[in-house]
């Protein structure tokens, strides 16, 4: 049977909404690939990498799907292509650094600071942003929280999503090839040091996250070894994986973070078990849809069924998006559309289908062609939930890229796993 469009979605469906939501994002790319996080939310003006990344990828899943479909998808996979380029001449912008931090030891205070890394946000020049109330160049001498290990992982997933759908480009090839191992490297050194997490958060704290991120950084270098795209083995990838610490990052994942079953969300820099008070992180979606953590991965056995269960308990708590995490305080801690995306493209992987489609028609209906970053939840009235404000008067951002990319992946992946012999039923006049 066709999967049916909801009452509620009735008028505005979902094939339709993804060609709206992907021709906004593409006109929001510049010819150079830059992409400010937010058009109309002046502090998030730069362009983020790993929003980019994101971005790039969701408009690659809406170009792959358009073109299966006799769908026009050309303004996406260009605008995913420039983003990927964009991102890449970033890093050859601050090779130096990357450099600098492989020759750095870990005792050494600079091996911690904003200039032995690159930075997680850039102005239109690929350089440190700066605006009249902000300049990022001056935190170079510090533990910023611009330091975030996620930034070269999701270069790397955009850039196979591209390899995967459409094919490299000849600079993607030359850049991959001439700087994979000193990416891998630099990988390999960082996962069990202390960053800012995937919000920008907790600097002084190792992240479960980055570690999921990294491993999969890693098995993306494979898949480019496997195809022919770089030069190097899939052994000599496993080894620079391994060179570091406790035999590569899944390893370092199920050593330090995992309690009763569950991964958490961080672990003190010195401790042997994480930090079970701070509970889990809705970011840890990501390590069972995108990273390829699972039993079978780690050799554990209900590892996976836990931590989700964990984050739909506590940051779910009977809604239809999550929190980030438990005591967040931003815009009051509203409830985020990215990761009640990737959720549901979670319970499509787990085959529930329908409860796939509802997160997917909530967002619909609520927000329809303007994505916020989070909907807003006003502590003194916890089911009232706030479009776009909060009860202390702050505006959220109301139209987040990140999310809309979000929301073409989701969408787009529900559709493809449940109604590739449907197509015609989405149609509507």
């Amino acid at each position: 049977m066709p999967l049916a469009l909801s009452k509620k979605v009735e008028g505005n469906d979902y094939i339709k909404q993804l060609g709206r939501w992907a021709d906004y994002l593409a006109r929001q790319v510049s010819p150079t690939g830059f992409i400010s996080a937010s058009a109309t939310y002046p502090p998030y003006s730069p362009h983020w990498i790993r929003d980019a990344s994101f971005i790039s990828i969701g408009l690659l899943d809406f170009a792959s799907f358009a073109k299966s479909h006799g769908m026009a998808f050309e303004d996406s996979r260009d605008a995913a292509h420039r983003i990927n380029n964009f991102n890449c001449s970033i890093i050859e912008h601050f090779l130096n650094n990357i450099n600098t931090a492989l020759l750095t030891p870990l005792e050494d205070p600079d091996f911690f600071k904003l200039k032995t890394h690159i930075p997680a946000r850039v102005n239109k020049d690929r350089d440190y942003y700066a605006d009249a109330s902000t300049n990022d160049a001056s935190q170079k001498e510090s533990k910023s929280a611009l330091i975030q290990h996620d930034s070269i992982p999701l270069i790397l997933h955009a850039l196979y999503k591209e390899s995967s759908t459409f094919g490299l480009d000849s600079y993607q090839k030359e850049f991959l090839e001439k700087n994979i191992k000193t990416l891998l490297k630099y990988m390999g050194k960082t996962y069990f040091t202390a960053s800012a997490d995937m919000w920008e958060m907790e600097t002084n704290a190792l992240h479960s996250y980055d570690v999921a991120v990294i491993y999969s950084a890693f098995q993306v270098a494979k898949r480019f070894a496997e195809d022919g795209i770089i030069s190097m083995s899939k052994t000599e990838i496993d080894d620079i994986a391994k060179a570091s610490f406790v035999s590569g990052p899944l390893e370092f994942l199920k050593k330090f973070f995992i309690k009763d079953r569950v991964i958490y969300r961080e672990k003190e820099t010195f401790s042997d078990t994480p930090s079970v008070s701070k509970s889990v992180d809705s970011a840890q979606i990501y390590f069972f849809t995108m990273f390829g953590i699972s039993d079978e991965a780690l050799g554990t056995t209900g590892v996976e069924e836990a931590t989700m269960a964990k984050i739909k308990e506590e940051l779910f708590s009977s809604n239809t998006l999550p929190i980030r995490f438990l005591g967040d305080e931003y815009f009051l801690g509203g409830r985020w559309l990215n990761v009640g995306a990737e959720y549901s493209k979670y319970l499509v992987q787990k085959g529930k289908i329908g409860e796939a489609q509802s997160i997917i028609d909530y967002i619909i209906e609520k927000y329809g062609d303007r994505l916020p970053e989070q909907e807003i939840v006003d502590p003194a009235s916890p089911d009232a939930h706030c479009p776009y404000h909060s009860g202390n008067g702050n505006m959220p951002i109301s139209e987040l890229a990140w999310s809309y990319a979000a929301m073409i992946s989701a969408t787009s992946f529900l559709i493809e796993n449940n109604e590739k012999d449907h197509f015609q039923a989405f149609k509507r006049p």
